[in-house]
């Protein structure tokens, strides 16, 4: 058997090429589709909150919110007494874009969910969730 770090290369490879195919018919580059769901699910978050929650570099976010905002997909405000962070909220344009997204995404999505059975997607979920939290770990030990 395979290395697992090969596994999860390859998987996690593919899933981003499957997610880059749906998102690229909304002119959306890569990192937008995770910015604009976590801020559907969110409503507003700073940048800083962004980047962690979407593991995503700072800087590398500040450039594709600048893009975003370009596009009016995004807005950012500042909170009245705090002038230090402004807020990333989506635009109603952008929860349209992220609703339809969200969609087309789940309807991609099916044929990767029927080929396993729902004990099965759980158990997936829950042994990714602990590799996730195992990789939490070690980086912060470092």
């Amino acid at each position: 058997m395979e290395p697992l770090r090969i596994t999860l290369y390859r998987t996690n490879s593919k899933f981003s090429h499957h997610v880059q195919k749906v998102a690229s018919a909304f002119d959306l580059t890569p990192g937008q589709p995770k910015i604009l769901e976590y801020l559907y699910e969110v409503e507003e978050a700073d940048q800083k909150t962004i980047a962690k929650a979407c593991v995503i570099e700072p800087a590398t976010v500040a450039n594709v919110l600048n893009r975003m905002e370009e596009k009016g997909l995004v807005r950012r405000a500042y909170h009245e007494g705090n002038r230090r962070s402004r807020f990333i909220s989506l635009t109603p344009h952008g929860k349209e874009i992220t609703g339809e997204l969200m969609k087309r995404l789940a309807v991609s999505d099916q044929p990767i969910c029927d080929s396993l059975s729902e004990p099965e997607r759980e158990t997936l979920q829950r042994l990714l969730l602990k590799v996730e939290n195992a990789l939490d770990k070690e980086v912060k030990q470092k």
